[in-house]
């Protein structure tokens, strides 16, 4: 099991993922309700196909997440989606 940080950014067209020192998220929900949580959740969970969690960061930019997964299977599933796109 790994704990990651993610940066989020939302209200965009379209959702991707930047890899890089810190994992960068475009959502397209906004940061209202909890929906923008949720689509991170969610959308994670399904590309990495395990279950994916919100540690710490519900109401901020920067996200600690826990995966079931280790860092270099999160790495590699992120860049077979990205090849995939």
């Amino acid at each position: 099991m790994a704990e990651i940080y993610v940066k989020v950014k939302t209200g965009q067209k379209e959702f991707d993922l930047e890899t890089g020192h810190m994992l960068r998220a475009s959502l397209m929900e906004e940061a209202e309700n909890n929906r923008a949580n949720t689509e991170l959740v969610e959308r994670l969970s399904n590309i990495l196909d395990t279950e994916v969690g919100l540690i710490e960061g519900h109401k901020r930019p920067r996200k600690k997440l826990k995966v079931n997964i280790t860092e270099d299977e999160l790495e590699g599933r992120i860049k077979e989606w990205q090849k995939q796109r």
